[in-house]
């Protein structure tokens, strides 16, 4: 199974469970096994806006919006809350 970014640059990727990076995830490589630096992820961040990874819409966060947890809240790029129908905590609740 091939692997692709997420940020829609289009790049095939891979992991490696002996690459992780300091907060315990897998770093995504490349398939020739370097870091992938990926440009879309880094224009998302400069616009801090990225796609929502259940419905890909575009959505943004704001360091001024969190919850209890002190987790950021996603948002719709107009700022109200990011109320994904296709999340997996709202499928339990139907």
């Amino acid at each position: 199974m091939t692997l692709f970014c997420k940020y829609g640059c289009q790049t095939a990727i891979k992991f490696d469970n002996s690459r992780i990076s300091t907060n315990g995830k897998k770093i995504p490589l490349n398939i020739d096994g370097t870091p992938h630096d990926c440009t879309s992820k880094r224009l998302a961040y400069n616009r801090r806006t990225i796609a929502c990874k259940y419905c890909t819409q575009q959505i943004t966060f704001d360091e001024k919006v969190k919850a209890d947890s002190g987790k950021m809240i996603p948002l719709n790029p107009d700022g109200a809350y990011h109320n994904c129908a296709k999340a997996p905590f709202h499928l339990s609740k139907s």
